[in-house]
Formats: C-alpha cells, sequence, structure tokens
C-alpha cells in the first residue's frame, strides 16, 4: 500500500470527484478510454471516497490475481478480498486446489458480514450458481476469549466442518489437540490460531507462528467458518445419495471412489460438488450475497460479457456430451448469465476503448516504453520535474531499485526504497505495479521499470530449506521420535514422566538409549535437545551413556580436527594478508544498466552474495569468497 498517497490526493481531485457526481445522478456508469493501469487507481479512490463495500468484476481468474497485485499497492490487504473462481470444468468430478476454496470461503463470509471491503472476482462466479445465503448464515461459530464454550462440542464442529485432526497443525485446514489448547488453521484467519481453555474457559486466543509453534500476537474473538463453502451435513447428504443411488440404477457412470461410497452409503468428500449441490441444496447468485450500498466495478466490460459466452457455450457442450452416461445438472441449474446483466443496470463500468457517447474520458494515460534508453529516462523525468510534477517509479524487488537508485542518482532519489515520500519530486518505491500511468489531475508520472528496460521481470521460485532446530515446545515431540541430546547423542523419546527430584516434584523427558540405559531430560533444559533429521526411511544408530558412548568418541575426533584446521587455516590467511590483489573499480553506469536487464527478481540470497563479491572486488585483499548453491539457484547470475 506505498501508493496509497496517490490514491487518496486522486480521489480528492476535480476529475474524481466529477466521476462520483455521475455515480449519485445514475445506477450506472461508464469510464472509458483510459489506460488499463488506472483501473485499480479508479477502484482504490472509489473505497477511500465511500463508505460502501466494493465488489469487482473481471473476465478470468488471471486477471482477477493481477488485479489484486495492483491493488495492493494501493490498498491494504485487509482491505482486498478476493473470490476466486472455481475454474474446474464442469461434469468432471472435480473440485478445485484447496487454496480457492479457502479464499472463497472467507470471501464470501466478509460479504454477508457487511466488512467494508474490495471483493475482486472474476465472471465465472457472478454467473455460476453457489448456495443461498441461508446455506450459511448459521453456519459460523463466534467465540470470545474470557467466555465458556463447551470444549468438545467445538472439537465436534471442527471435524463436522471438515478439518483434519493433526498431531501438529502444519498447514490451512488443520486442527490439534494437546490437553486444554486447540490449535487450528481458520480460512479467516491469516495463519493459525490457538486457543487456550481452562475447562470450557475460553481463557485466550493467540495466533501463533506455523514454522516455530510460537505465539505472536494475541486477539480478542475469532469466528469458525467450515473448510469449505459446500460442507454438507447428514439431512443434506442422504438427499445427495438417493440422487446418486436412482441414477447409479438409471446407468449412470461415476469416478470409480465416488461409486464406492455410493455402494456403501457413506458420502464423505465429493469431489465435483460444486456441479451437484443444487440437486440438495437451494442456490444463488453471488449479488444475492451484497446489498445495495455496495458499489459494482465491471473492468472491461465487453471482454467480461464474451467470457461469459464462452463459458455457457463450454457448459452446453459438455452436458449435451455428458447427460447420457453421467449424472448431470442441466447448465440452467448451474449457471445464471442474466446475473451479469443485472450488475451492469448498478454498475460503474471501465474500459480501454470507448463505445458510448455520454461516457466520462478523464485523463489517465499510458507510458510509453524507453526499452532500456537510460539517457531518455533522466531526460523525461527532468523535463516532468521542471514542469511541476512528481514522478514515482516503481519495481518488484530490491536489486532493481538499488540499480535504479545508482543510474538516477544526480536526480536526487533518496535511498529509503519502501517508505513512500509524498512531497518528493523523485520517488524510486519497491511495490509491485504492473504499468506505469500518467495522472494529470494531480500532475504525478507513475513510471515503473517495465516501461524503463522494456521487459516485464518474472520472479524465481523459492524454497524453505528444512534444518534441523532446538525444540521450543514439548508439542513438537511424539513417543517413539529420534532425537540428539547435545552431551548424549541419539535416543528415542518415550514420554514426559513427573518425578520427584530433590523433594520438588518436576516433569522429565524420557529417552530411551542402548542397553536400556534411560536419560530423564528435565523440561526447562528442553534446548539441548533436537528432534532426529536423517535421511528418510533410515533409522539412526542408537547410542550409549557414559564411557560406553560412541557420541563422546566422536566429539572428542571432531574437536581434534577442528584444531587442525584451524592451525592450517591460520597459516593460510596469513600468507594471503601479506600478498596484494588487484583492485576494481565501482560499477559503471553501463553496470548497472546491464544488471537492470536481468528478467528475474534476485533472491535475497543471490543480493548477498552479488554485494559480497562486489565488496570484494574493489578492495586490495586478494578474494577468497566460494559461492555455493544447488543446480538451478543462481550462481551463473552471481557470477555475471
Amino acid at each position: 500500500m506505498v501508493l496509497r498517497h496517490v490514491a487518496e490526493e486522486y480521489a480528492g481531485s476535480g476529475e474524481f470527484r466529477e466521476i462520483q457526481k455521475r455515480l449519485s445522478e445514475r445506477p450506472s456508469v461508464s469510464v472509458e478510454g483510459i489506460a488499463p493501469s488506472s483501473f485499480p487507481l479508479i477502484v482504490a479512490s472509489l473505497f477511500l471516497a465511500s463508505r460502501s463495500p466494493v465488489l469487482v468484476v473481471t473476465d478470468t481468474g488471471q486477471t482477477m490475481q493481477e488485479f489484486v497485485t495492483d491493488l495492493g499497492c494501493l490498498l491494504d490487504d485487509q482491505c482486498i478480498s478476493p473470490l476466486p473462481p472455481w475454474e474446474t470444468l464442469p461434469y468432471e468430478f472435480v473440485s478445485p486446489p484447496e487454496i480457492i476454496e479457502r479464499d472463497r470461503v472467507a470471501a464470501l463470509y466478509r460479504i454477508m458480514q457487511k466488512k467494508r471491503v474490495v471483493t475482486v472476482t472474476a465472471v465465472e462466479s457472478v454467473i455460476r450458481r453457489i448456495p443461498d445465503r441461508s446455506f450459511f448464515i448459521n453456519r459460523g461459530i463466534h467465540l470470545e476469549a474470557g467466555e465458556s464454550y463447551p470444549f468438545d462440542d467445538i472439537i465436534e464442529t471442527l471435524i463436522a466442518y471438515g478439518y483434519t485432526r493433526e498431531h501438529r497443525v502444519e498447514g490451512f485446514g488443520h486442527f490439534a489437540v494437546k490437553g486444554g489448547i486447540l490449535d487450528v488453521y481458520l480460512p479467516s484467519t491469516g495463519g493459525p490460531v490457538r486457543m487456550d481453555f481452562f475447562g470450557d474457559t475460553l481463557e485466550s486466543i493467540r495466533e501463533f507462528d506455523i514454522e516455530t509453534q510460537r505465539s505472536v500476537g494475541s486477539i480478542g474473538e475469532i469466528t469458525i467458518y467450515p473448510r469449505k463453502e459446500l460442507i454438507l451435513f447428514s439431512k443434506e447428504r442422504v438427499a445427495l445419495l438417493k440422487r446418486f443411488r436412482e441414477s447409479l440404477k438409471s446407468g449412470a457412470v461415476f469416478p470409480e471412489e465416488l461409486e464406492a461410497q455410493i455402494r456403501d452409503g457413506s458420502l464423505a468428500a465429493i469431489n465435483g460438488i460444486e456441479d451437484v449441490f443444487p440437486s440438495v441444496v437451494p442456490s444463488a447468485t453471488l449479488l444475492s450475497y451484497i446489498d445495495e450500498t455496495t458499489r459494482i466495478v465491471l473492468i472491461n466490460h465487453t471482454e467480461i460479457t464474451a467470457r461469459r459466452m464462452i463459458i455457457e457455450k463450454s457448459f452446453r457442450d459438455l452436458y449435451q456430451k455428458k447427460k447420457s452416461k453421467s449424472f448431470c445438472l442441466p447448465p440452467e441449474e448451474l449457471l445464471s448469465p442474466g446475473a451479469l446483466d443485472e450488475a451492469a443496470t448498478r454498475a460503474l463500468s471501465l474500459q480501454v476503448f470507448t463505445t458510448a457517447q455520454d461516457s466520462l474520458r478523464p485523463k489517465l494515460t499510458g507510458i510509453q516504453s524507453f526499452h532500456g534508453r537510460i539517457t531518455h529516462v533522466r531526460s523525461e523525468i527532468t523535463r516532468r520535474i521542471e514542469e511541476g510534477w512528481r514522478v514515482i517509479i516503481t519495481t518488484g524487488f530490491e536489486g532493481q531499485a538499488r540499480r535504479l537508485g545508482d543510474l538516477l542518482s544526480e536526480l536526487g532519489p533518496g535511498g529509503d526504497y519502501t517508505e513512500p515520500k509524498p512531497r518528493a519530486p523523485l520517488s524510486i518505491l519497491i511495490t509491485p505495479y504492473r504499468e506505469g500511468l500518467e495522472i494529470d489531475a494531480v500532475r504525478t508520472l507513475l513510471l515503473s521499470d517495465h516501461e524503463i528496460f522494456g521487459k516485464t521481470y518474472r520472479k524465481k521460485r523459492l524454497f524453505k530449506s528444512k534444518t534441523s532446530r532446538p525444540l521450543e515446545s514439548f508439542m513438537d515431540l511424539r513417543p517413539g521420535d529420534f532425537v540428539v541430546h547435545i552431551n548424549h547423542g541419539i535416543g528415542v523419546f518415550r514420554k514426559i514422566e513427573r518425578m520427584n527430584a530433590g523433594g520438588v516434584e518436576r516433569d522429565f523427558f524420557t529417552i530411551d538409549y542402548a542397553e536400556g540405559d534411560k536419560l530423564y531430560v528435565p523440561l526447562d533444559q528442553i534446548t539441548l535437545i533436537q528432534k532426529y533429521i536423517g535421511m528418510d526411511g533410515r533409522k539412526p544408530r542408537i547410542d550409549s551413556l557414559g564411557k560406553k558412548s560412541a557420541w563422546n568418541r566422536i566429539k572428542q575426533k571432531v574437536k581434534e580436527s577442528v584444531e587442525e584446521t584451524a592451525r592450517e587455516l591460520l597459516k593460510i590467511y596469513s600468507a594471503r594478508n601479506s600478498i596484494k590483489g588487484y583492485q576494481f573499480p565501482p560499477d559503471t553506469m553501463w553496470q548497472e544498466e546491464f544488471e537492470s536487464l536481468f528478467e528475474y527478481e534476485e533472491t535475497p540470497d543471490q543480493i548477498t552474495a552479488i554485494e559480497d563479491v562486489k565488496d570484494d572486488m574493489e578492495h586490495t585483499k586478494p578474494m577468497d569468497r566460494l559461492v555455493c548453491g544447488d543446480v538451478g539457484f543462481g550462481k551463473t547470475e552471481v557470477a555475471i
């Protein structure tokens, strides 16, 4: 949201007030002849200038995601609620990925709660039928810290809502119970939450980090929603099972797993339930969820209409192909194409092309590409600043921001790329706004690195490494886990046992070692123990305690080896320090331009490696550095 100040200023401009005036006079308004990069700006300004929720409709799920990214540069993430389409072919008994189900159910509940947010969706979600609003109303369970609730009933509800019970919460849809502690990863929260009960009293609700399992902040209340928007209860399952059996007797073909469930009479999770639920659940459209105060915005109405026609044709064609041999509901039970026309009667339509004589046409134009001609970029920025314009350069990653800062250093952009500078003539900000925009009403030029270098930068996929770490909670262990004690080596964790030690009762970890040896470790020494991480499927050798311990012999050998290596290194570095190496000059403008054309975003590790290598090369001390990384992790880019 580093560009929020731009949206705030535009919301106060005369040009935008004219759009607001037209909206107050008519139910539908068309704004045409503007750059696509202005769409998020208008939506953000509309949201900031009004007290109402906003529903944005795009043509496809991809366009929706790109719009959400741009809107996130102008508004806080908490104000943006993506509602992705299912994007699954009908009649194939295939459900969307879990992340889509999570975003959808969270967005639908925010709409029903009348949260003031910008909901961004695609036309498929507008015309595809979803469960009626009444289906959801009584399914959210609100919990507040300090109140009492039946603990066992909450667990049963989580299971009924489609959550899976695990030993440890490691992903969305999991929940875990440890005594009076209930961990759960809900669709309505940014991360997992930990509820601490004393009996049936909910004493506290805290968010926690999924990697470390440590609490990171308290919250006063939460609402437990179903894991998916289509969780059927027993009455609905019985009705659906009856329909399936009738269809099966008539010769319909079902997927093998589903057919087995039908014959057994136990419907569990049903893949493709999105195409069968209207046979047992009242259905409606998304428009029935929003009230009259919600402002609808259509992004390129002509493209949305074309996409609707494609969806309709796909449903009709597949229905004709499948209806004779599979369980299929006719397209009119799954789609309501007229919902788009209904939305258009009360919408603000934003379009690139001009089609209506009475449409509004604000001065919001795109930027031509400079194709890497930095001299022309400097000249254009200088001219704009002299004419009283403000120039904001955007880039999606830090490495590019630093290079742009060096290339344009004589224009004084400053070195802080994360904090907006509303009054500065030239700013460089790290924000992934995809395309530039000339905003005449507030004399502001948004210029992205896409226009400067004529390239669209692609992110590399980042991987998290899994490493051994000290235990931070007894909940990290389960009986039978291999553990490593820093002083005694590899053993097997058995249980937590309460014992009397020195007249005081304490809890101890019980760890089994070879030859029947046991080690009791007090809970306050948990940091001395690590979970053993070795090769999958290979069991480690269990150590012995005392003098028989191979662990102590290994530690002694390692100590001797380290001391020998240290002596050798002292000799090598003593000789190296007496030698003077070649000192390379600092980077030139040509080097900066060359690096700026790299089409991927550098990872933080790559940036660190590049800076360290350059720093070495610019000193007289001979360089002694090794760049390490797996195949495909960018060693060549660092070298270049």
